[in-house]
């Protein structure tokens, strides 16, 4: 990556190649692959940052006033603000939107990162279910503003191209794809094309032609009730983000086929917010409702407080979800905090389940604690914590034969030698390079997923040999 200087003449300012950019050059895992993207300004210390990835499957946040030169730290170090695995080569740009970055390598489904106090979540947040083939996609995202955000990308196959559109809040719901319409099939793609959004359609060029997607005319002139009921012993308002309910007075209002709602929900004083039903999305105090074929009604239980409030967080780099055997709290994989109110002297049952990947790592704040479940006698208004982690496999190399030699990990974690086993995160592509002592010849690998000389790839999904 290069920063350059205007002047006269263009000249080299700034630069960043990673450490181990001999080995990534020898095995055709360059950098060059991928886009490199401007990011808006971020709070903290280094507020001017850009993200690129390339044929590693590595994710590199970099800070654009300092882009960390080449062994600045160290001989196995990238000088950067941080490096994060995507785990598929990315021969395409990430889309931004929102604090969130959508990156979908070769042979990988669509992911969503987390930006947040200028650092990425160390895993995804959200992702499709459909791998991509080579090239994997460049996404694009249109938006009405700061909601109803879609994501678009583009699948190539032999022969043929597919549009698909994802929410952008939970990219395991797809909204459409080009192969559910006769008429909005595709014929061969290009590589590396990009959907473009503009004027309200998304536009895409094929092998052929120059193809126009929009709102159906029977999409565009459907429109459908959304109906907010309020239930419980308490009271408190329900809001659209775009005006058009406030319940309140106005609890019903019509939108086009199509359209994507998003309702918060607030208590009165003296009240807690209790849940939403009928909702295609929820994410604490706030529902999102897709109106695509009808009218729809959603449930806002708002309760009296009565005694103390229980606050349940999460916390690690896992996922999961927590529950009570009384149903108050249901804090969902996407959820980070919920709460809800108890009586004085009330026992809570409290359930931990790690969602697929991750691992439970405990509890904390609870008055007793067995395996999965805590225990919370309610005498004051409480806070706990769950901490879920992602999965962790370990690696193990062994040495054969009869010379000597080591075997080095790019990351640094194996270096045997002394070091022969170390962890690593579910999904985690591992590449290990040998090295024969003098007097010595390498002969050859087992147990890789794939070779090259003197070089082993391991993709971490369970502990290996």
């Amino acid at each position: 990556m290069l920063k350059l200087a205007t002047g006269a003449d263009l000249t080299v300012a700034d630069f960043f190649t990673p450490w181990n950019q001999d080995a990534l050059a020898a095995n055709d895992q360059d950098l060059g692959s991928g886009g490199v993207l401007l990011l808006p300004d971020q709070p903290g210390a280094r507020p001017h940052l850009t993200v690129a990835a390339g044929k590693n499957g590595t994710i590199y946040l970099i800070d654009r006033d300092d882009l960390g030169v080449y062994q600045r730290c160290g001989a196995t170090c990238d000088d950067v603000v941080q490096v994060t695995p995507l785990g598929f080569p990315s021969f395409g740009m990430p889309a931004y939107f929102n604090a969130r970055l959508y990156y979908q390598g070769a042979g990988d489904v669509l992911k969503a990162f987390e930006l947040s106090n200028g650092l990425l979540s160390s895993s995804p947040v959200s992702q499709s279910t459909t791998p991509f083939s080579y090239p994997g996609s460049t996404p694009s995202v249109s938006a009405n503003g700061s909601s109803n955000a879609i994501v678009w990308a583009l699948e190539l196959n032999a022969g043929t191209a597919v549009l698909h559109a994802y929410d952008a809040l939970d990219l395991s719901r797809e909204l459409y794809a080009s192969t559910q319409v006769p008429a909005d099939q595709l014929d061969g793609g290009v590589k590396f094309t990009v959907p473009t959004v503009a004027n309200g359609k998304v536009y895409v060029g094929t092998q052929s032609s120059l193809n126009v997607f929009g709102l159906s005319t029977q999409a565009t002139q459907a429109s459908f009730a959304l109906t907010v009921t309020k239930t419980g012993t308490g009271d408190g308002t329900v809001t659209s983000a775009d005006g058009k309910i406030d319940c309140g007075t106005s609890c019903t209002a019509s939108y086009p086929g199509g359209t994507t709602a998003t309702l918060t929900a607030t208590p009165s004083q003296g009240s807690v917010f209790g849940g939403w039903s009928g909702c295609d999305g929820v994410s604490g105090a706030t529902c999102t409702v897709m109106l695509g074929s009808g009218s729809k009604s959603v449930t806002a239980v708002f309760n009296a407080q009565q005694g103390f409030t229980l606050t349940v967080s999460k916390g690690g780099t896992g996922t999961g979800t927590v529950t009570s055997s009384d149903g108050g709290i249901s804090c969902g994989p996407t959820c980070a905090t919920t709460s809800a109110a108890y009586g004085s002297g009330t026992l809570v049952t409290l359930t931990a389940s790690a969602s697929g990947g991750s691992t439970f790592g405990g509890w904390s704040g609870c008055d007793g604690v067995s395996g999965l479940t805590c225990t919370v006698t309610m005498n004051a208004s409480r806070s706990v914590t769950a901490t879920f982690n992602v999965q962790r496999f370990t690696l193990t190399v062994s040495k054969g034969g009869t010379g000597t030699g080591t075997v080095t990990s790019s990351d640094g974690g194996i270096s045997c030698g002394a070091t022969c086993a170390a962890p690593y995160d579910g999904g985690t592509l591992v590449t290990l390079t040998a090295s024969a002592s003098g007097g010595s010849t390498f002969g050859s690998w087992s147990g890789c997923d794939g070779v090259s000389g003197l070089t082993c790839t391991v993709t971490m999904n369970a502990s290996r040999s």
